[in-house]
This record gives C-alpha cells, sequence and structure tokens, in this order.
C-alpha cells in the first residue's frame, strides 16, 4: 500500500484539516481547495531549487481520490525524483531506470513506460489515452489489489489475466470514500486496455527490463463486429445533397473517405500541400498516417475534378484543409470529432424528417465501406483493394466481400470452368425434370 504516513483517506477523514502535511521532503499542501506538492530538489546544473506543482490535482472534486493521488504522488516523489528535479520529464526516468533496474516496483515501470510514449509521439490524443490505461492500472487496480510495491520483476500473465477479469467485472469506482462496482467493460474497449498495456510492456521488454511481455497470451471476450452498414444509393444521394447545403467542405471531408478511403483522424491531419493532383496521388507523411508511415493514395478520376472544383491548388500549401468550423485555416485544424459528430446530426436530420427512413448501422464510417464494396463491385483485384486501403494483411481487406452480403455476380455468371459437365448436362436436366414429374 502506498505509506501511511499520508493524508487520511479513510471514509468520513476530515481531509479539509487547516494542517498542510510535512511528509519527509514533500508538502503537500491542502488547506485550502487548490492543492499543491512542494519539494526541494535541482535544476539542470545541480543548483538547489523549489518546486511546487498541483499535478492537476484540482481537477478531481472526489476529496478522498484527490488524497489518494496526492498520497501516490508524493510517494513517487520521495522514492526517486526530489534529487533529479521534476518526475515526469523523459531524462530523469532514464537515470532512474539505469540505477533501478529490476528493482523498480511495478507502477514505476508502468509510469516510465508511459514517459517513453509521450516522449515519442507529438500527438495529444497518444498521450492521453496511454496516460488514462496507466491511471486505471496503477491507482485503481494496483491500489485495489494492495500492489503498488509488488516488483515489476513479479508481475506475471496471471495477474495481467487478473486485471483484464477486474475489467470485466466492472472493476472499483470510489465515491466519497465508498468502493462499489463500476460499469462491466467487454468488446473494443477491453481490447483497447490489453493491447495497450501490452504495448507499454513491450517498452520494458524492448529494454530488457522483462524477460517476456506478459499480456502477450492473456484473453479477452471476443469483439463484436461493429454494426455499420454501407448506404445504399438512395440514401447516398439525400446525404451527399445534405452535407453540401450544411457546408461544402463537410462534404469534401466524406469524399476523401469515399473515394481516398483516408481515415478520419488522417482527414484532420490534412493540409493543401498533400494533395497532389498533377501526381493523381494524396501525399501522406509520418505527421498524417495512423502509424506514421510514409504512404501516397492515388486519387480516383472522379474526384479529381471535385477537389479542383474546391480550388485546391490555389490555397497556401501549408494550411490545413479542414481547419477552424470545417473552412480552410491557416493555423487551426478542426477538432478531433468535429466531422463525424456534424456528419452524425445530418444523418439525425434526416431521420426526423422522414428523408432517411432509417439511419441504423449508418456512421461517418460507413463511407469508407462505400468505397470498399464499390471497389469489389467493379471487380478491382482484392490486393490492389488492399494497397488503396493500407491495410496490412488481406484478412482487413476480405471484410468488405463479407458486407457484401448478396449474391456475388462474378461467382453466379461464371461458367468458364463448367466445360467438363458438357457430356452429362442434357442428363443431369432430364434427371431434374423426372424428379418433379
Amino acid at each position: 500500500m502506498i505509506p501511511t504516513n499520508r493524508i487520511n483517506v479513510a471514509q468520513n477523514s476530515d481531509i479539509m484539516s487547516k494542517t498542510d502535511l510535512k511528509l519527509h521532503e514533500v508538502t503537500i499542501y491542502h488547506a485550502t481547495q487548490n492543492w499543491s506538492l512542494a519539494w526541494q530538489g535541482a535544476d539542470a546544473d545541480g543548483k538547489p531549487m523549489r518546486y511546487r506543482q498541483t499535478f492537476n490535482l484540482n481537477r478531481l472534486h472526489d476529496l478522498v481520490h484527490r488524497g489518494q493521488r496526492a498520497n501516490f504522488i508524493a510517494f513517487i516523489l520521495e522514492k526517486y525524483a526530489i534529487s533529479q528535479g521534476f518526475p515526469l520529464a523523459p531524462t530523469a526516468w532514464e537515470g532512474v531506470l539505469s540505477h533501478s533496474g529490476p528493482d523498480w516496483t511495478l507502477a514505476e515501470a508502468v509510469r516510465y513506460a508511459v514517459s517513453l510514449k509521450v516522449a515519442a509521439s507529438d500527438r495529444s490524443r497518444t498521450h492521453e489515452t496511454f496516460q488514462m490505461y496507466a491511471r486505471i492500472f496503477i491507482e485503481h487496480f494496483l491500489f485495489e489489489m494492495d500492489w503498488l510495491t509488488k516488483k515489476l520483476t513479479d508481475f506475471s500473465r496471471r495477474d495481467a489475466q487478473i486485471f483484464l477479469d477486474w475489467l470485466t467485472e466492472g472493476g472499483t469506482k470510489r465515491a466519497n470514500g465508498t468502493a462499489h462496482r463500476g460499469k462491466r467493460m467487454k468488446g473494443q474497449s477491453l481490447k483497447n486496455y490489453r493491447s495497450g498495456l501490452r504495448s507499454l510492456f513491450s517498452e520494458l521488454e524492448d529494454r530488457e527490463l522483462i524477460a517476456k511481455n506478459p499480456w502477450s497470451k492473456t484473453k479477452t471476450i471476443a469483439v463484436e463486429e461493429a454494426v455499420r452498414r454501407p448506404m445504399t444509393e438512395k440514401e447516398r444521394g439525400i446525404v451527399f445533397k445534405a452535407l453540401y447545403a450544411a457546408n461544402p467542405f463537410l462534404l469534401l471531408g466524406v469524399l476523401f473517405q469515399y473515394y481516398c478511403a483516408i481515415r478520419p483522424t488522417e482527414i484532420r491531419r490534412l493540409k493543401f500541400r498533400n494533395i497532389d493532383l498533377e501526381a493523381g496521388l494524396v501525399q501522406l507523411g509520418p505527421d498524417v498516417t495512423k502509424n506514421h508511415d510514409r504512404g501516397a493514395v492515388t486519387i480516383p478520376k472522379a474526384f479529381i475534378p471535385i477537389l479542383q472544383a474546391f480550388s485546391i491548388s490555389t490555397f497556401p500549401p501549408d494550411w490545413w484543409i479542414f481547419g477552424r468550423h470545417l473552412n480552410p485555416h491557416p493555423t487551426i485544424q478542426m477538432g478531433e470529432k468535429t466531422l463525424s459528430n456534424a456528419h452524425r446530426i445530418i444523418l439525425r436530420n434526416l431521420e426526423a424528417s422522414g428523408e432517411l427512413y432509417s439511419i441504423e448501422g449508418l456512421q461517418f464510417y460507413s463511407w469508407k465501406d462505400n468505397c470498399g464494396v464499390s471497389l469489389v463491385d467493379g471487380m478491382v483485384d482484392i490486393d490492389d483493394i488492399r494497397i488503396h486501403f493500407r491495410h496490412k494483411s488481406l484478412d482487413y481487406t476480405q471484410r468488405y466481400l463479407s458486407k457484401k452480403k448478396g449474391v456475388i455476380a462474378s461467382i453466379r455468371d461464371k461458367e468458364s470452368n463448367l466445360a467438363n459437365l458438357d457430356a452429362v448436362k442434357e442428363r443431369l436436366l432430364a434427371y431434374g425434370k423426372g424428379r418433379n414429374k
């Protein structure tokens, strides 16, 4: 557990007492509504320096939870960070790691792995996601299991499976000092936690801090396929008109997915310099793609005159195509969910007005499904479709075959390989007629 000489977070305790607690080198200031931690450290040159940080404690309105987090941070600070300045800097963690190695606790190692992920990516969503995984794992699960002092090297695959089972059962949420079960986690959310923690532990495995990643063979409940369908031709026409009426650039965002199978997160990062009309390509650099890979997507001929109509070539190259309010902007890109939220509103309005009978299964991603299905209908080679969608494996691409859910014309009309039946074809037909008499 967290050392006992901390703020008392037991039920009904007076957390808001008027006495600030001096805990060895760390002082937790909590006499007012604004909490902070202070400690004596040193700057990069070794000069003594007084630090005081809030660590976002004041965003936690539940004082019991705030006290738990303050205790945990003080524990981490006193453990190794006081002599090295601000503890979350990657260089400070590297220094601690080189001296501690296998002696690290599980909680310390996970925090270190998060710092590596943060240092390696400039995307705030990535930072927030890994920090969330670590917070739930450390401050809820390890706290409840009394594993905050458990050694990294003692954490096994069985322990990892216990965490996944804990999430499946609902975990534990604390409110007003009372523990209760939270919402049961399943499906893709559970799979995401497993993948996220496996990725964090891969960082530790790569640095030979653990011999084997304990998350590698853990199991989760099978993920149900998302309830999503392509749009019919009639639905597409209705939605296209509504999107254009709302904002032509909203329609353009949809068409980047419909024609080029570009992911929504990548559409948000597009600048005008990414569009090469002369070459007929959308050039995607590591700053745009999901996996930081460099790539290029073919622009179908039908899409080129539409891009020309939007005067793509006349805008400054470094402007965001989808900026503030979905319009081009020199410095501000649209929000992470602006495009999908605007699309959802359009669909709901069309259903409410009766123009669309039902929008069940229709999502922003439906346009990507439409792209895949139309390419399959056009008899485009499946590997060319894979390249267009930038799939690592054909397993993902073949999902679009299953979305057709009907007769495949090319198979229905196939006769060339049935010539060897010609000799008995008439007999078979005659046999059928005889059976039907």
